[in-house]
């Protein structure tokens, strides 16, 4: 009875949420802006990309179609991959859409392939959202985007870009992530990059990708999608490949590893000298989280200013860390204590992946803007949410606002492993230090629970969940109308 008592761990995860995105006692407004949204916010073409559990286990869908401004979903085609069916592609879909003015937005769709599905959605725009499938028999978390309709009639969009994607072996069922970086030309030819692999704990590090004519990227003229793939020295890597925009991908595979995850543009600016970033995966067969601020001097070391939490089910960490730090190329890596990484920078961030053999889990680090303190959360949120407790997944999204005085209210709505909860109405108090990390508390009635945040900027705030009875993180997107 996890959302009827007070002790649940659907409350816990709330926790968190509420406790990152507080105002602080500085804030001045009492009566926030929230962007005034309707059903005509959302029209032209649209993706969207999740992956998460059913009863049949593991899954990935991806979709793309037209939103008509008046509440209807039209022209959709459903790409889905599941551990019990295997992959099906290009089925249509069609349903509809209510969009509230606070961004929260409900979607009825009718699949060729799975029948109804349910999605609740919170804006940050009218170009992205945060998205949960909202049914008792399937959980997942992912992100509902605009797509750039001057692509459609586009075959090829070449740049360097940079990658990560998360999901599980196809054959193995083990964990399997991947992250990376490939260039490819005018042409549709993918003539260069590197990827990193954890499969299960085998580490596949640096692997060169291979030019020829397996490795190739291209788009279906007028359709708004395509595919990527490329040969490294382990084999040929494939995904389904949706363009947002020329600087911004959404990919999903179903071999060799059922994944999903995105492709930026790379950037080539220096490692951050301040960085916010969390972790979400799985050590051995336990859920982990993990986030922090990392500190560098611009020559190859973490500063002993850095601060690493950890969520395995009980919270460690949250002391100083060193480490040291090496460029190649468009490629970092990073040792951190008993924590290695690599990363590749990209206008999303830098793309992180574990290179442990222990763990599987890959996340983003975001250079931070300060100064920092209780009001530099000001505005509405959008705000996703993902782990797991002792029941399985739990996926959600809210809608939060700063009211000052360090508090934040909103409405969170939450898949608890097929535990249903709209509109869950929470408050909270945090106090954040001048490094943007700082703990909070989420008070509901009879509880008080605990969360670390990492800000970012006043648009951004990444956290984590520290509660033993669930492992979770997430992040708050600022809301705008464009």
């Amino acid at each position: 009875m996890r959302l009827r008592l007070l002790s649940s761990p659907i409350l816990i995860v709330s926790v968190f949420l509420l406790c990152v995105g507080c105002g602080g006692s500085n804030s001045t407004s009492n009566n926030p802006v929230v962007p005034a949204f309707t059903n005509a916010s959302l029209v032209g073409p649209y993706t969207f990309t999740t992956s998460g559990v059913n009863a049949g286990g593991n899954f990935t869908l991806q979709a793309t179609f037209t939103l008509d401004g008046q509440g209807l979903v039209l022209d959709g085609h459903t790409f889905y991959v599941s551990t019990t069916t295997g992959a099906e592609g290009n089925q249509s879909v069609s349903g509809s859409y209510a969009v509230s003015p606070a961004g929260q937005v409900s979607f009825n769709l009718d699949s060729q392939i799975l029948g109804p599905i349910m999605f609740e959605v919170v804006l940050a725009s009218a170009e992205h959202g945060s998205l949960v499938r909202f049914e008792n028999a399937a959980n997942s978390l992912g992100a509902l985007d605009k797509q750039d309709a001057t692509l459609f009639s586009k075959s090829f969009i070449p740049g360097t870009f940079a990658f990560s994607v998360r999901g599980t072996n196809a054959v193995t069922g083990k964990p399997r992530a991947s992250a990376g970086v490939f260039s490819a030309d005018d042409a549709g030819h993918v003539l260069s990059g590197t990827v990193d692999t954890n499969d299960g704990g085998v580490i596949t590090s640096n692997s060169p990708i291979l030019p020829g004519p397996a490795s190739a990227m291209g788009l279906v003229a007028g359709l708004g999608r395509g595919f990527l793939q490329f040969s490294t020295a382990e084999g040929l890597v494939g995904f389904n490949c949706i363009p947002v925009d020329s600087t911004h991908f959404k990919l999903m595979s179903n071999f060799p590893g059922m994944v999903t995850g995105d492709a930026y543009l790379i950037t080539t600016a220096p490692v951050p000298s301040s960085m916010a970033f969390t972790m979400a995966g799985l050590r051995g067969t336990s859920a982990l989280a993990t986030g922090g601020i990392l500190k560098t001097d611009g020559a190859g070391n973490i500063l002993n200013t850095s601060v690493i939490d950890l969520n395995t089910g009980g919270i460690t960490g949250g002391s100083n860390v060193t480490g040291t730090y090496a460029v190649t190329g468009n490629r970092v890596t990073m040792s951190l204590n008993s924590l290695n990484l690599v990363g590749y920078p990209s206008t999303g961030g830098i793309q992180l992946l574990t290179l442990d053999n222990a763990t599987v889990a890959t996340g983003v680090a975001y250079a931070q803007t300060g100064p920092f303190s209780n009001a530099t959360a000001s505005g509405s949120y959008s705000v996703s949410l993902s782990g797991r407790d002792s029941l399985g997944e739990v996926d959600g999204v809210a809608q939060l606002s700063a009211m000052g005085g360090g508090s934040l209210s909103g409405a969170l709505t939450l898949n608890d492993a097929g535990l249903l909860s709209p509109s869950l109405a929470l408050t909270s108090n945090y106090t954040a230090d001048t490094n943007g990390r700082g703990a909070g508390t989420l008070v509901v009635p009879g509880n008080t629970l605990h969360v670390i945040f990492y800000t970012v900027d006043s648009s951004r705030i990444l956290f984590l969940e520290t509660d033993s009875t669930f492992v979770a993180q997430g992040m708050l997107v600022q809301q705008s109308q464009q």
